[in-house]
């Protein structure tokens, strides 16, 4: 019966944000599994919560006209200027490309322990995220299956080497020592101030910029989130 509690969900994220079309992904990827095994109980149930949710989700001050404005949104002409839209980086996200290479390394397409349905949606996530880094945090909760099966095997992890040795102390002492220098080398303040975010025109709108700052001064203006600083800089404080 969960299932039929889904529209109600629809509604919701349809009201809170755009990517309410992951959800028919999942729903789908859910329902092809339980074609392939035969399930058609579950089947029958996850299509016709799937015309509930998509009767459901018109429920929003557009109506069926909320795809177009979708439609919009991810062919916008801004959408290079929005950063969380961009290409995953490897080299400047160390946190999420550690998830990444963790995933890749733990993963096993043929563990047949873990469902059809959960393997479909991390890959297809995996290769979104890489696309998109708006995709990332979906990515993040479809692969969990995938961390938790697999580190739930590893066990007691082993004891922390004994710090007391002074053959281990010499090796982190250097370690940390070539670390910290290669911090202060020009490519690794570069690296970790990430200054590339603030060059060219397809960094950051320069010209809308100046075209604001010459035609409104002085006036308000909606913007991502992430660019708050740069128009501030680039503006001299007019916008």
């Amino acid at each position: 019966y969960m299932a039929f509690i889904l529209p109600f969900i629809m509604v919701l994220w349809a009201n809170c944000h755009g990517g309410f079309l992951a959800g028919f992904i999942i729903g789908g990827a859910y329902a092809l599994e339980a074609y392939i095994s035969k399930n058609y109980k579950w089947l029958r149930i996850l299509i016709i919560s799937g015309l509930f949710c998509f009767i459901a989700l018109m429920a929003n001050p557009y109506g069926w006209e909320i795809f177009i404005a979708i439609s919009r949104t991810l062919n916008s002409n801004i959408a290079k200027y929005i950063i969380e839209w961009h290409p995953f980086i490897f080299s400047i996200q160390f946190g999420p490309t550690l998830c990444i290479i963790v995933f890749l390394l733990i993963s096993n397409s043929k563990d047949n322990k873990i469902s059809l349905a959960d393997k479909i949606l991390a890959f297809a996530w995996l290769f979104a995220a890489l696309l998109s880094r708006s995709n990332f945090p979906i990515f993040i909760l479809l692969s969990a299956p995938y961390f938790a099966y697999h580190l739930g095997k590893i066990g007691n992890p082993p004891p922390f080497p004994d710090m007391k040795l002074p053959s281990l102390r010499i090796r982190y002492f250097a370690f940390s020592a070539v670390t910290i220098l290669l911090m202060l080398t020009p490519p690794g303040v570069n690296f970790m101030l990430q200054k590339d975010f603030i060059k060219g025109e397809d960094k950051v709108p320069v010209s809308a910029i100046e075209h604001i700052k010459k035609n409104y001064p002085n006036k308000n203006f909606l913007n991502q989130y992430g660019y708050g600083g740069y128009i501030i800089y680039y503006s001299e404080g007019l916008i």
